[in-house]
């Protein structure tokens, strides 16, 4: 597709000067933006040029992916009624958007260079009506290019007072990638306090390949741990596959021993030994050869080893692209998009399409998360454990350590600490979801939590594996937190960790077909759960100004049960987890209604239902005159096959947390809790759904007359509301209260019984 005669004359060249002289603050963000004319002023002449020309229909695709983000952000921040949305919420961008201001900038941006201070140049083409209308989300949306001179040409605009930064070479052996993966190595080494070597502290794992001698370049050789002046080894992290796997078993043990000759080693592993030899290291360690395969013995002792063989590498080399050993990842690689501009003196420079998150904002979004290797769940704890990452990926290297996180375009984060390092830290946090103002982002478990979150997505050959694909990990972090591991739940986590559901409605959880667990750990399920305790006031209530902490309804009593993360096994030891906590026989269960119960919106906004949630549970409370009231609250079945064979008459609520949420004088009973299931002949319960919405009532009842008038009432359920002791200036001048939930007391005031769940 060509350009149309805008594109091919819009003036890049010149916008760039001037951006390269404008000043910064040192800031690593988006500055000083240089406008630039004689482009297209009004989105419907880009909409009509779209179909013929190339850099117009890119735009165009970066204003329509910019929109769900502007969807996002005003849904949570509560822009708009939720049961009234604009009319146009969902509508073509040509048909919201087709007459709008057109504005073309290029700011620059700090990216990651040895050498010191070196600039990105992005140019951004927006497009809105001149206000902020975020009430109807109809605010601004942009476009984002990259500006780099072609890797295979150089310096084209002929100009040395502009350093643009070249594009990512196609070539992944060449020698600029080469040397990019050499710089990151370096400068780590040298420059980040956080990051030591420990060349000298750290001793080769028991088996390793000898890839780098300096005599055999056609094999390498497998050794046993001995006396090196070298310790430095590279760990690969790579996708298996289905295909049948070169590996050290009892009868190749001595012959590799005597030497692997390159020509059969799978690709991976031929790309893996060229990368080690062209950053000038000797070392390597594969799992599928320094393991003996077919002996469970040396299995176990030495996946007991993982932990430190990753921790202790000198870097970890992550096969990011591939999702079998027999495709190697040093293939040519795919690019971005890009247009190929020509400046005023008839020199060339390109302009690659930009994703709307970048690298650089934050390290919780990786575009490494898209790659194969992230897919799996083995591989995981080997990227969480290294303290530093060379990812090949599609696109590009990543590199990742204690400092930063960088792209071979030059995209960077500074991040503090490691993978692992950050779980610790969180872990070891003295605020909770319990003992600080739920904005917190380092409450103990977190990043735990979320780690399990991304973990429960991948895909795992074996269900019994699950546990022992985190056991480095989990190993790791038991001995620098001394905290107790309780089958992927930590003990100083608890109640949180108890309170998973499934991520989403489009995929449902399910039953391990030849593994079992305990019904209250996540790991009792397949399918990607989610921690809803953790993101309730991101997710659920992001526009509520003072917020209070949850409280704890249970409490951990002990528990009883045998750790076999290791060994081979299809089913975990029967085991209990006994808790404190209020237990609740439920009367009755139903699908809830899709309209959300009525909360009194002259008070304020309620907090947004769980989307998991689809069933709403009753029970029975006695107030303290003895009248009997019939509570709902929303919830659901873990798994939907299970929902239709349930025996009413044994199911309970098992309470674990508390939330008041406070409108004006009243306040709102917000829980979270298990649906459990007695056992036929004992005292004992089986988990088999959660409950997580505000407490609600069907019929007339003090718990909710006051919160929503008689000529406001309709036939849907309502939020039943509570008498919170008011005094003046409670909020605080900042609108924070150390003694908030002091104000909203236990409404039920439920006694505490020993639970026993297995």
């Amino acid at each position: 597709m060509s350009l149309c005669s805008k594109c091919s004359s819009l003036d890049v060249a010149t916008a760039l000067r001037q951006a390269q002289a404008t000043p910064s603050d040192g800031q690593q963000i988006f500055r000083a933006e240089v406008k630039t004319g004689g482009w297209y002023s009004r989105t419907r002449d880009v909409f009509a040029s779209a179909s013929t020309c190339q850099l117009c229909r890119l735009v165009v695709r970066g204003w329509r992916d910019w929109r769900p983000r502007l969807i996002s952000i005003a849904t949570g921040n509560a822009d708009f009624d939720p049961k009234d949305p604009p009319s146009d919420l969902y509508a073509a961008i040509e048909d919201i958007y087709k007459d709008a201001k057109v504005e073309v900038g290029v700011v620059k941006r700090y990216r990651f260079h040895s050498e010191g201070q070196k600039w990105s140049f992005i140019l951004r083409i927006s497009c809105s009506f001149g206000y902020q209308a975020s009430y109807e989300v109809h605010g601004e949306l942009v476009a984002r290019f990259r500006v780099t001179y072609p890797a295979e040409k150089g310096h084209l605009i002929g100009h040395d007072d502009v350093d643009i930064g070249i594009a990512v070479d196609r070539d992944s052996t060449s020698v600029s990638v080469v040397n990019t993966a050499k710089t990151w190595l370096d400068t780590c080494l040298t420059k980040h306090q956080s990051c030591p070597s420990q060349t000298q502290t750290v001793a080769l794992p028991f088996r390793y390949l000898d890839v780098n001698d300096g005599i055999h370049s056609d094999r390498i050789f497998l050794r046993d741990s001995g006396v090196e002046p070298d310790h430095r080894y590279v760990a690969l992290s790579h996708c298996w596959g289905t295909a049948e796997q070169l590996c050290t078993t009892s009868t190749t043990l001595q012959s590799h021993k005597e030497g692997i000759p390159i020509q059969i080693l799978p690709q991976t592993f031929k790309d893996a030994v060229r990368v080690v030899r062209e950053v000038g290291l000797r070392y390597l360690w594969i799992d599928s050869l320094c393991i003996i395969q077919d002996d469970i013995e040396d299995w176990r002792k030495e996946s007991e080893k993982m932990a430190e063989v990753y921790r202790n590498a000198h870097f970890v080399l992550a096969a990011a692209r591939s999702s079998s050993d027999s495709e190697g990842f040093l293939s040519p690689r795919q690019g971005p998009e890009h247009v190929e501009l020509v400046a005023s003196d008839g020199k060339g420079f390109s302009i690659e399409a930009l994703p709307c998150d970048l690298l650089q904002p934050t390290y919780d979004a990786h575009p490494i998360d898209n790659e194969p290797l992230s897919r799996r769940a083995w591989c995981l704890q080997e990227r969480y454990l290294a303290r530093r990452v060379l990812h090949y990926g599609l696109q590009q290297i990543y590199w990742e350590c204690g400092e930063i996180h960088a792209a071979e375009n030059g995209d960077f984060a500074s991040v503090v600490g490691d993978q692992f390092s950050r779980i610790g830290r969180s872990a070891a946090a003295k605020e909770t979801v319990f003992t600080g103002l739920s904005d917190s982002d380092y409450f103990n478990y977190v990043d735990w939590y979320n780690m399990i979150e991304d973990y429960t997505g991948r895909d795992i050959t074996k269900d019994s594996d699950r546990l022992p694909a985190l056991f480095g990990l989990a190993k790791a972090l038991e001995v620098q937190t001394g905290d107790k591991y309780l089958i992927g739940i930590w003990l100083n986590g608890l109640l949180e960790g108890l309170m998973w559901c499934a991520a989403s409605t489009d995929n449902l959880l399910a039953r391990p077909r030849s593994y079992s667990a305990p019904s209250w750990a996540w790991v009792s399920v397949k399918g990607q759960v989610q921690f809803p305790i953790y993101s309730w006031y991101e997710r659920r209530a992001g526009w509520k100004g003072s917020k209070a902490n949850f409280e704890p309804l249970a409490e951990y009593a002990n528990e009883t049960f045998e750790k076999r993360d290791v060994e081979p096994s299809d089913r975990l030891p029967d085991s209990e987890l006994c808790l404190y906590a209020p237990i609740v026989p439920i009367r009755r269960f139903k699908q809830r209604t899709q309209t959300p119960p009525d909360s009194g919106s002259q008070f304020g906004l309620a907090p947004e239902r769980s989307l998991i949630a689809d069933q709403a549970f009753y029970f029975q409370y006695h107030d303290v005159d003895g009248r009997a009231h019939n509570i709902g609250i929303d919830g659901a079945f873990d798994i939907k096959e299970e929902e239709r064979t349930a025996k009413t008459n044994r199911l309970y609520i098992v309470f674990l947390t508390r939330l008041p949420f406070v409108l004006q004088f009243d306040f709102l009973e917000h829980r979270f809790g298990l649906v459990v299931e007695k056992h036929e002949t004992s005292e004992r319960y089986r988990r088999v759904g959660f409950v997580d919405g505000c407490l609600i009532s069907e019929g007339s009842s003090a718990l909710w007359d006051r919160l929503v008038p008689r000529k406001w009432r309709s036939d849907n359920p309502v939020v039943c509301a509570f008498k919170r002791d008011h005094k003046d200036g409670d909020m605080g001048s900042n609108g924070v209260q150390p003694d908030f939930n002091l104000l909203a007391p236990d409404p039920l005031q439920l006694r505490r019984q020993r639970v026993s769940l297995i």
